[in-house]
């Protein structure tokens, strides 16, 4: 999967069913997508927040791009959003304290700043998946889609590839298969909480879920899907 920032559940629960998750930092970055975006509850709505890109283009891979000189602007900001809007949530210190130490970078080169993330997040939930970074495997970087991601688990000696169901229209399982490797789909059950007093808004940044839930519940919604073989 591409690197996303602060990922909603699913993402979560596909990294928790898989023994080695593979961050796809090597193809293109996509403007407007989830690579640098996500949702975050103000006032009962969903709010979409964007971390500066330093000269964005689809014509760079998110390997190659970097966060934007401006990301201490904006981090001040964003600290300033969720404060305001999650102040009452139940778990806002532990949460808050946490995200903080999320967005101290280590390093401004976009993928190695959402892997790094990403793998500190899984930590936090009690996920002990394995993390590789697709721009580390040896492969042929000439193959493209499907061909690719076969190429990817060939590399890693993968038995069974795991996808969200929205790859049943890009995968096919006959050609896994012929390479000895099973396709499985992952699929989300619906994952409600309480938010406040107001009606559930779903689909929102982990952030969202770790506001209003103890990290014991959130380890419960990391198993709340089922798991289907390619037709």
């Amino acid at each position: 999967m591409q690197p996303y920032l602060f990922p909603y559940i699913g993402y979560f629960q596909l990294i928790n069913a898989v023994d080695i998750f593979v961050i796809f930092d090597d193809v293109s970055y996509i403007k407007k997508g989830w690579i640098n975006r996500n949702r975050v509850l103000v006032k009962n709505r969903p709010f979409l927040f964007t971390m500066p890109i330093e000269k964005a283009s689809q014509n760079r891979l998110i390997s190659e791009t970097r966060i934007s000189p401006d990301f201490n602007t904006w981090r001040t900001k964003f600290f300033e959003l969720l404060r305001h809007s999650y102040h009452r949530a139940p778990f806002y210190s532990e949460c808050m304290g946490f995200i903080k130490q999320l967005l101290e970078p280590d390093d401004y080169r976009l993928g190695i700043f959402l892997g790094l993330q990403i793998r500190r997040l899984s930590r936090y939930l009690g996920i002990e998946t394995e993390f590789v970074f697709s721009s580390e495997i040896e492969k042929n970087n000439d193959l493209r889609g499907q061909d690719k991601i076969i190429d990817i688990c060939r590399q890693l000696d993968a038995e069974v590839y795991i996808n969200p169901v929205g790859g049943k229209a890009l995968y096919r399982g006959d050609d896994f298969l012929r390479n000895g490797i099973e396709l499985l789909f992952l699929e989300s059950k619906p994952v409600r909480y309480k938010q406040f007093n107001q009606d559930f808004v779903p689909d929102l940044s982990i952030i969202d879920v770790l506001m209003f839930n103890a990290l014991d519940r959130v380890n419960q919604f990391l198993h709340e899907y089922e798991l289907s073989r390619a037709e």
